[in-house]
Protein backbone atom coordinates (compact mmCIF):
# COMPACT_ATOMS: atom_id res chain seq x y z
CA UNK A 1 0.00 0.00 0.00
CA UNK A 2 2.83 2.38 0.85
CA UNK A 3 4.45 1.66 -2.51
CA UNK A 4 1.19 2.49 -4.31
CA UNK A 5 0.89 5.81 -2.46
CA UNK A 6 4.49 6.73 -3.28
CA UNK A 7 3.95 5.78 -6.96
CA UNK A 8 0.76 7.87 -7.19
CA UNK A 9 2.57 10.80 -5.54
CA UNK A 10 5.44 10.49 -8.01
CA UNK A 11 2.93 10.36 -10.90
CA UNK A 12 1.23 13.52 -9.60
CA UNK A 13 4.56 15.36 -9.30
CA UNK A 14 5.53 14.16 -12.78
CA UNK A 15 2.25 15.40 -14.31
CA UNK A 16 2.61 18.75 -12.56
CA UNK A 17 6.19 19.10 -13.83
CA UNK A 18 5.04 18.22 -17.35
CA UNK A 19 2.32 20.90 -17.18
CA UNK A 20 4.77 23.57 -15.99
CA UNK A 21 7.35 22.58 -18.64
CA UNK A 22 4.72 22.68 -21.40
CA UNK A 23 3.56 26.17 -20.32
CA UNK A 24 7.19 27.37 -20.28
CA UNK A 25 7.70 25.90 -23.77
CA UNK A 26 4.63 27.74 -25.14
CA UNK A 27 5.81 31.00 -23.56
CA UNK A 28 9.31 30.62 -25.03
CA UNK A 29 7.81 29.84 -28.44
CA UNK A 30 5.64 32.98 -28.36
CA UNK A 31 8.63 35.11 -27.33
CA UNK A 32 10.65 33.64 -30.18
CA UNK A 33 7.86 34.42 -32.68
CA UNK A 34 7.72 38.03 -31.46
CA UNK A 35 11.45 38.39 -32.17
CA UNK A 36 11.07 37.21 -35.78
CA UNK A 37 11.62 40.20 -38.10
CA UNK A 38 8.59 41.44 -39.98
CA UNK A 39 7.56 44.68 -41.70
CA UNK A 40 3.88 45.47 -42.22
CA UNK A 41 3.14 48.08 -44.93
CA UNK A 42 0.00 50.22 -45.13
CA UNK A 43 -0.86 52.33 -48.18
CA UNK A 44 -2.11 55.81 -47.29
CA UNK A 45 -2.14 57.43 -50.74
CA UNK A 46 -0.88 56.82 -54.25
CA UNK A 47 -0.72 58.66 -57.54
CA UNK A 48 1.13 58.82 -60.85
CA UNK A 49 2.10 61.82 -62.94
CA UNK A 50 4.33 62.66 -65.87
CA UNK A 51 7.69 64.30 -65.33
CA UNK A 52 8.12 67.86 -66.61
CA UNK A 53 9.89 66.69 -69.76
CA UNK A 54 7.16 64.01 -70.35
CA UNK A 55 9.84 61.33 -70.77
CA UNK A 56 8.99 59.48 -67.58
CA UNK A 57 6.04 58.58 -65.39
CA UNK A 58 6.62 58.99 -61.68
CA UNK A 59 4.65 56.82 -59.25
CA UNK A 60 4.36 58.13 -55.68
CA UNK A 61 3.00 56.15 -52.75
CA UNK A 62 2.58 57.41 -49.20
CA UNK A 63 3.42 54.39 -47.05
CA UNK A 64 3.32 53.61 -43.37
CA UNK A 65 5.71 50.76 -42.53
CA UNK A 66 5.19 49.18 -39.12
CA UNK A 67 7.59 46.87 -37.25
CA UNK A 68 5.42 44.96 -34.72
CA UNK A 69 8.23 42.59 -33.65
CA UNK A 70 10.50 42.83 -30.61
CA UNK A 71 13.61 43.11 -32.83
CA UNK A 72 14.93 46.16 -34.63
CA UNK A 73 14.77 45.90 -38.42
CA UNK A 74 15.60 47.97 -41.47
CA UNK A 75 14.03 48.60 -44.83
CA UNK A 76 16.73 47.55 -47.31
CA UNK A 77 14.96 48.13 -50.66
CA UNK A 78 11.63 49.10 -52.22
CA UNK A 79 10.38 48.06 -55.65
CA UNK A 80 7.30 48.78 -57.70
CA UNK A 81 6.11 45.84 -59.79
CA UNK A 82 3.92 46.94 -62.71
CA UNK A 83 2.15 44.12 -64.55
CA UNK A 84 0.80 45.07 -67.96
CA UNK A 85 -0.10 43.64 -71.36
CA UNK A 86 1.67 44.84 -74.49
CA UNK A 87 -0.43 42.66 -76.80
CA UNK A 88 -3.54 40.65 -76.09
CA UNK A 89 -1.44 37.61 -75.21
CA UNK A 90 1.82 38.99 -73.81
CA UNK A 91 1.94 39.91 -70.13
CA UNK A 92 5.03 41.64 -68.71
CA UNK A 93 6.03 42.63 -65.19
CA UNK A 94 8.47 45.50 -64.76
CA UNK A 95 10.34 45.89 -61.48
CA UNK A 96 11.35 49.46 -60.64
CA UNK A 97 13.65 50.44 -57.77
CA UNK A 98 12.66 53.38 -55.63
CA UNK A 99 14.19 56.80 -56.26
CA UNK A 100 15.49 58.73 -53.29
CA UNK A 101 14.66 62.04 -54.97
CA UNK A 102 12.66 63.17 -57.94
CA UNK A 103 13.42 66.82 -58.65
CA UNK A 104 11.18 67.45 -61.66
CA UNK A 105 7.93 66.24 -60.06
CA UNK A 106 6.16 68.46 -57.54
CA UNK A 107 5.58 66.81 -54.19
CA UNK A 108 2.11 67.12 -52.71
CA UNK A 109 1.79 69.37 -49.69
CA UNK A 110 2.59 67.02 -46.85
CA UNK A 111 4.59 66.77 -43.66
CA UNK A 112 6.09 63.49 -44.87
CA UNK A 113 9.39 63.23 -46.70
CA UNK A 114 10.70 60.70 -49.23
CA UNK A 115 11.85 57.42 -47.69
CA UNK A 116 15.38 56.61 -48.80
CA UNK A 117 16.74 53.12 -48.34
CA UNK A 118 18.20 51.74 -46.21
CA UNK A 119 15.94 53.06 -43.47
CA UNK A 120 15.94 51.93 -39.87
CA UNK A 121 12.65 50.70 -38.37
CA UNK A 122 13.08 50.04 -34.66
CA UNK A 123 11.05 47.49 -32.71
CA UNK A 124 7.39 48.51 -32.30
CA UNK A 125 7.95 51.67 -34.38
CA UNK A 126 6.48 53.01 -37.62
CA UNK A 127 8.20 54.72 -40.54
CA UNK A 128 6.00 56.95 -42.70
CA UNK A 129 6.90 58.68 -45.94
CA UNK A 130 6.70 58.80 -49.70
CA UNK A 131 8.18 56.14 -51.95
CA UNK A 132 8.90 57.35 -55.48
CA UNK A 133 9.39 55.22 -58.59
CA UNK A 134 10.42 56.50 -62.03
CA UNK A 135 9.20 54.54 -65.08
CA UNK A 136 10.38 55.51 -68.56
CA UNK A 137 7.28 56.41 -70.59
CA UNK A 138 8.55 54.31 -73.51
CA UNK A 139 8.17 51.13 -71.45
CA UNK A 140 4.50 51.72 -70.69
CA UNK A 141 3.55 53.29 -74.03
CA UNK A 142 0.50 51.51 -75.45
CA UNK A 143 0.39 49.10 -72.52
CA UNK A 144 -2.72 48.05 -70.63
CA UNK A 145 -1.74 48.12 -66.97
CA UNK A 146 -3.28 45.27 -65.02
CA UNK A 147 -1.84 45.60 -61.52
CA UNK A 148 0.66 47.29 -59.24
CA UNK A 149 2.54 45.88 -56.27
CA UNK A 150 4.83 47.77 -53.91
CA UNK A 151 7.37 45.29 -52.53
CA UNK A 152 9.45 46.06 -49.45
CA UNK A 153 12.55 44.04 -48.57
CA UNK A 154 14.12 44.07 -45.13
CA UNK A 155 17.75 43.35 -44.29
CA UNK A 156 16.92 39.66 -43.82
CA UNK A 157 15.62 39.38 -47.39
CA UNK A 158 12.02 39.01 -46.24
CA UNK A 159 9.50 40.59 -48.61
CA UNK A 160 6.39 42.43 -47.47
CA UNK A 161 4.10 43.81 -50.15
CA UNK A 162 0.98 45.83 -50.68
CA UNK A 163 -1.18 45.96 -53.80
CA UNK A 164 -2.67 49.35 -54.66
CA UNK A 165 -6.03 48.73 -56.28
CA UNK A 166 -6.26 52.14 -57.91
CA UNK A 167 -3.58 54.75 -58.59
CA UNK A 168 -4.83 58.28 -59.15
CA UNK A 169 -3.41 60.05 -62.20
CA UNK A 170 -2.42 63.68 -61.69
CA UNK A 171 -1.83 66.14 -64.53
Amino acid sequence: MLNLTIALGALLVSLLSFSVAFAAFRLAKRQDERKRPVLVPYLMNGYVQSSKDKKDRVYSFLLSINNPSDSDNALAAMELHITYKITTETQVTTRLRSSSSVEDVPMPPSEYRIISTPARVDAHQTLTGWSMFRAPAAILEGAAIESYKVALFDTHGIEASITPIMVQELP
